[in-house]
């Protein structure tokens, strides 16, 4: 699928319109229906209620990690 169906869009995954702000090159890059390999982050949230068990290795101190998509990680570094 070429960049052109990413902005576009195509019938059978209208998705790529309910997603304002991503480029044509974000689309290709994070959206699902192009099977991106992305790697998740994990960012630290303080003050969270977990309820249930929560596995140690996703805890920093007193914060939770959080398994997070790479893209709004990126926009926000870009705004810095």
């Amino acid at each position: 699928m070429g960049v052109g169906a990413a902005v576009a869009g195509r019938p059978p995954v209208p998705s790529c319109r309910s997603r304002p702000g991503f480029s044509a090159t974000e689309q290709l890059a994070y959206a699902p229906e192009h099977r991106p390999v992305v790697g998740l982050r994990l960012a630290p949230v303080t003050g969270a209620t977990v309820r249930g068990p929560w596995p140690s290795g996703l805890r920093d101190g007193d914060a939770v990690l959080i398994p997070a998509h790479p893209r709004p990680s990126a926009a926000a570094e870009d705004t810095k």
